[in-house]
């Protein structure tokens, strides 16, 4: 005789637990029919443990690009950190980019705790790409950081999807100084070993209908169907053409659908105009992410970066350390640089395709970068979209000169003295430019004594727009040698240019004058910008200066505007005006 057993209340009470799926593929297959997308990216996952796939991987990262959360999530403040930890501890699989993308914005060491959570989420295709991204980009290159990388790695040999175990085979630690890149570079081979060969996984039937479904339903997931890989493409795309928008936009969507700030930065970038909220938050995306977006240059790009249609486009080099050059001359980030100074190496590199204003010194080309022909391959060796270059460093052999009787250039006593003659090659190719035919803008810089005479009479001259000098005319000239523009007598009356430009004195002390040509008249305005200075004796020598500028001033000048710094002594500023008002000009405006 059976006896009934009284209902055991405690086991009524506990909740049902969800048991994965019998059939994944198909559960997903439901779901997606049935528009519940997250239910379908939770049954792929499950799917993922037991039979990865190439198709599998793509219908994933699909779903999750239509999936993704944006919490604020980034950087190292503790209410961060705190959102951070607090999403992890409760993560549904589209909660998974988000905190991947962030999981490197904090310290080496909160990263590495992060990690443990990254161990409990496992296996997931999105997490195989994460990991090798770290691993490619090295996100932490000093040596204080090896615990990260330690509790890195064997994560890494557990990665599945055989596209990221491709991947890693071109990961080399680049851009890491010497020590931490060796180790790297140790780490990562014995990873590379574990790998095995020929991995080769068939392609379930159901994932090829989910994605044909997705792609019905307008899913990206021609787009976003490899993560970092198409990223990778997109931004290849982006440096074949850094003159086209077009690729930039697309970038700028994927990483909009991975909750990735910058393409907030390059959407905001590539609008035609910026109300005063945007210009702001433009400005703060640039001050935070700023040097992170630099990715592998950030070593070698000084401060005073400018970035235009969301990339790196103005910069000055850093070239004290050559061998960090030599590394990073040919970076396909280059491409999208419109105007660099510092570095020979660096922008004589084919991969330069944006690049349109120059700054080249030719002797540290020669002495410090090992580049004794540079200045040829810049003026007429390899031909270059360049439309404005400022050229310094002539070279200059030394010839010893007897002093001639009654020469009062000699100093007592000496018998000779020492003459420099520019290098005879150099100074025709500059004339030249054979090799920049969309040139429009030449600057000199220093000794235009030796350039101005072979310049004056050469071809180049008349097609460019403008024309310029740069020099010390307090340490090359005197004043019984006349005016401080006398040795430009003949090109101030007969240069064919647009404008005309001189940059005299020291750096921090520079007289800026431009002469602006009024059809076949000459040049017919004139703008002079005195200093900066303080209130100091500085004043009265940058006066005098100025004066002696007003007195080379060509007489088909009839315009004239004078701008003083704030800080130029009043009394001297009296002295400019009265001299500027002497000249009984059409226009005088002496002013701040």
């Amino acid at each position: 005789m059976a006896v009934a057993r009284k209902p055991n209340k405690a086991a009524a009470k506990q909740p049902r637990r969800n048991l994965p799926p019998a059939n994944p593929l198909a559960t997903a297959r439901d779901a997606v029919r049935a528009g519940r997308l997250p239910a379908a990216l939770a049954a792929l996952l499950v799917a993922w443990k037991t039979h990865p796939s190439t198709s599998l991987a793509d219908a994933i990262l699909a779903l999750s690009s239509r999936l993704r959360t944006s919490p604020n999530l980034r950087g190292k403040t503790m209410a961060a950190i705190a959102a951070w930890n607090a999403l992890a501890a409760k993560a549904t699989p589209q909660d998974i980019p988000m905190l991947l993308d962030t999981l490197t914005d904090v310290s080496s060491g909160d990263a590495k705790k992060r990690l443990t959570w990254i161990k409990r989420w496992m296996p997931d295709p999105r997490i195989d790409a994460a990991i090798v991204d770290w691993i490619d980009h090295v996100p932490y290159r000093a040596g204080s950081t090896r615990p990260f990388w330690t509790a890195l790695f064997p994560l890494a040999a557990t990665i599945t999807d055989t596209e990221q175990l491709r991947r890693l085979e071109h990961c080399n630690a680049q851009g890491v100084a010497v020590t931490m890149q060796s180790w790297l570079r140790t780490k990562i081979a014995a990873l590379r070993a574990t790998i095995p060969s020929g991995i080769v996984r068939s392609e379930p039937v159901e994932v090829a209908d989910i994605l044909g479904m997705l792609t019905q339903a307008g899913i990206g997931v021609g787009k976003l169907s490899r993560g970092s890989k198409n990223l990778e493409a997109l931004l290849e795309a982006i440096h074949d053409n850094p003159d086209d928008d077009a690729p930039r936009l697309v970038y700028a969507d994927a990483l909009l659908e991975r909750g990735d700030p910058r393409g907030e930065f390059i959407s905001l970038q590539l609008r035609p105009e910026l109300d005063r909220d945007a210009k702001k938050r433009e400005k703060e995306l640039l001050t935070v992410y700023g040097k992170q977006w630099l990715g592998d240059l950030a070593p070698v790009v000084m401060a005073g970066y400018e970035f235009a249609r969301g990339f790196l486009s103005e910069c000055k080099v850093d070239n004290r350390h050559v061998d960090r050059l030599r590394k990073l001359a040919g970076h396909p980030a280059w491409a999208t640089v419109r105007t660099i100074s510092g570095s020979a190496l660096i922008a004589l590199h084919p991969v330069m395709k944006g690049l349109r204003r120059l700054s080249f010194t030719s002797y540290e080309a020669r002495n410090h970068e090992e580049l004794p022909s540079s200045w040829n391959d810049l003026l007429v060796g390899t031909e270059r979209p360049i439309e404005a270059l400022r050229y310094a460093g002539v070279q200059t052999d030394e010839h010893w000169e007897d002093a001639l009787e009654n020469n009062d250039s000699v100093r007592p006593g000496v018998q000779g003295r020492w003459i420099y003659v520019p290098q005879a090659q150099e100074v025709a190719a500059l004339c030249s430019c054979s090799a920049l035919p969309k040139l429009r803008e030449l600057v000199v810089v220093a000794s235009p004594d030796l350039i101005v005479a072979p310049l004056s009479g050469s071809q180049l001259i008349h097609r460019l727009d403008t024309i310029g000098f740069v020099f010390d005319y307090r340490g090359t000239w005197t004043v019984d040698r006349g005016p401080a523009l006398a040795l430009f007598a003949s090109m101030l009356r007969d240069a064919p240019t647009n404008h005309l430009r001189f940059e005299l004195g020291p750096d921090y002390h520079t007289t800026f004058l431009e002469l602006t040509r009024g059809g076949d008249v000459g040049y017919r305005t004139a703008t002079l910008t005195v200093g900066p200075t303080t209130n100091s004796p500085w004043s009265e020598i940058l006066i005098n200066e100025a004066i002696g500028v007003l007195d080379s001033l060509p007489a088909t000048v009839r315009e004239l505007r004078i701008t003083t710094r704030r800080d130029t002594d009043l009394q001297q500023v009296a002295r400019l005006r009265a001299a500027a008002e002497q000249m009984k000009l059409d226009l005088c405006d002496v002013g701040y």
